[in-house]
């Protein structure tokens, strides 16, 4: 059993960082999803409406039912860390990758649910922004969107314990790691064959993962622009100029571009058949995409889970460029790569998900530290430099402002999982 204090100045942190907010006044709580500017009251049942709360963003808390837009199924990995599956309504599952949330279109339990989950501002306060799949936010930052998801519940508590192991257990493997003297220099793509776009992402949150894996980003320069229009020939030369310092590249276009496709948005010099430029990642073989995992519907696993799983994101990216980086996990817990497989012309069959595969149905914060699960000094190819306890304060993503009874008062707030 893990003993777990929290202090005021361990959650008082600049959580506009992380994308939101959350501030507690006396008996209720504002969440604002900063990235979206949109903010709700979150007032007790029975509690009255609070002055300076307009009715149409207030909301009644704990939240018994809700529902999730297709265009925010990143929801729902969080939810299941904090054991709400059943809670879920009125939502069709038929493009979700969970398979553990029951379909619940046709649902006549409830004539409505109490809020709707929604990527969108522009509804009323029945519905929720969620943003955590923003890339401008690195791989804890997005992992800390659960604590905003969990305010809803009144799970404030519960939320910060789930996110602080997962922090923990990625920071333990990425110091196990230790310093590496030359990181592996990855890009990461995804090609629009339609809008004949090429992407090569510089986001903070590639940036950041790809250095947490002893890797370091290739991408565009500030001056350049991320995008590249294939369909104008003066972009095909800057584009394999880019890609040229990788070692690696990883693609995350839609699951309906194919190796051919995608090697075609610039066959000029991708083919490497040339002799102005190549693109090493491309000729050695060393391009990967991250639909190793995918649904029965044919969606794409990565982009719905890999927000709330930075840890596993971490661990494939390790694995991908140290494949003798051990992983304490054992293969009936997970199996690695999650997301990572090589993209060529050969088939490489995703795998289709099972709850075998996602990590079972139930309990699935515990299960999440399974599959991650480290030992300070126990995974690490350099021998391991770090043996110091791993704080279970990081980058816990909540801003604390007045008081509240259970969290934010001056005392020390202990509680056990």
């Amino acid at each position: 059993m893990k003993i777990i204090t929290l202090s005021k100045q361990q959650l008082q942190t600049v959580a506009t960082l992380n994308g939101f907010t959350i501030e507690y006044r006396n008996y209720y709580k504002v969440v604002t999803n900063t990235i979206l500017n949109k903010s709700y009251c979150l007032v007790g049942w029975n509690q009255p409406l609070p002055a300076g709360c307009a009715a149409e963003s207030t909301l009644q808390t704990p939240v018994q039912s809700f529902s999730i837009d297709s265009d925010s199924y990143g929801v729902v990995p969080f939810i299941e860390l904090l054991g709400l599956e059943s809670n879920v309504t009125k939502t069709n599952t038929a493009n979700m990758t969970s398979p553990c949330i029951k379909d619940g279109s046709t649902d006549t339990s409830t004539s409505s649910p109490q809020l709707v989950f929604s990527s969108s501002s522009s509804f009323g306060a029945s519905y929720v922004t969620y943003s955590g799949n923003d890339d401008r936010l690195a791989p804890l930052q997005k992992a800390s969107w659960l604590m905003y998801i969990g305010a809803f519940f009144d799970l404030e508590l519960k939320s910060y314990s789930i996110y602080t192991q997962i922090s923990d257990n990625y920071n333990c493997h990425k110091r196990n790691l230790g310093s590496i003297a030359t990181p592996k220099a990855v890009s990461w793509t995804a090609f629009n064959p339609t809008a004949h776009i090429f992407t090569v992402k510089s986001a903070t949150y590639y940036a950041q993962l790809s250095q947490d894996a002893g890797g370091r980003l290739v991408s565009t320069n500030v001056a350049q622009g991320d995008t590249f229009k294939t369909n104008y020939t003066t972009d095909l030369l800057p584009l394999a100029n880019t890609l040229r310092g990788a070692d690696f590249i990883i693609d995350s276009s839609a699951l309906d571009v194919n190796y051919s496709r995608w090697i075609g948005a610039d066959s000029m010099y991708f083919t490497g058949e040339n002799g102005i430029q190549k693109v090493n990642a491309i000729v050695n073989g060393k391009v990967y995409s991250i639909h190793g995992l995918v649904s029965n519907s044919q969606q794409s696993d990565w982009f719905q889970r890999s927000a709330a799983r930075p840890d596993l994101a971490l661990l494939d990216l390790i694995k991908l460029f140290y494949p003798d980086f051990g992983i304490a996990a054992s293969t009936t817990v997970i199996e690695f790569p999650v997301w990572l497989i090589p993209f060529n012309n050969e088939t490489t069959p995703s795998r289709s998900i099972t709850p075998e595969l996602y990590g079972g149905c139930g309990n699935m914060a515990n299960m999440a530290f399974s599959q991650s699960k480290c030992t300070i000094d126990g995974n690490s190819i350099t021998g391991g430099q770090y043996t110091k306890k791993l704080s279970t304060g990081e980058t816990a993503g909540i801003s604390v402002y007045g008081h509240s009874a259970d969290i934010a008062g001056t005392r020390d707030t202990t509680f056990t999982e």
